[in-house]
């Protein structure tokens, strides 16, 4: 019972806060405005079904378009940072491979020297 006196005094003040704000000389012709525009959408739509459909096709498919561009641009980027790894890998061991043979050769100038 709360529930249904709940939602009756929210659309009361909601009409109520309405009324008032269209006191507002600004308020009520932005309303106008907002009206007519809808208006007119709504009845090109009504009277032009096939365009919007066309419309609203053309939209799905730049929609579609961009996923698709967004998914390969991923994929692409996925794979060179594979490759990156794979670079990084095979430098580390190269690095690790030449300090043996550099450290002899330090071992072998240190006690040439000595």
């Amino acid at each position: 019972m709360t529930s249904s006196k709940f939602w009756k005094g929210l659309v009361i003040g909601a009409m109520v806060g309405g009324a008032v704000t269209l006191l507002d000389k600004e308020v009520r012709k932005q309303v106008a405005e907002d009206s007519k525009r809808v208006g007119r959408k709504i009845k090109d739509v009504v009277s032009h079904p096939q365009k919007t459909v066309e419309c609203i096709q053309n939209k799905v498919n730049q929609f579609t378009q961009a996923y698709r561009n967004i998914s390969e641009d991923l994929q692409f980027i996925s794979e060179k940072a594979t490759e990156i790894k794979k670079l990084s890998q095979n430098t580390i061991e190269t690095v690790q491979e030449l300090k043996q043979p550099t450290k002899k050769i330090n071992d072998d100038l240190s006690q040439m020297h000595e």
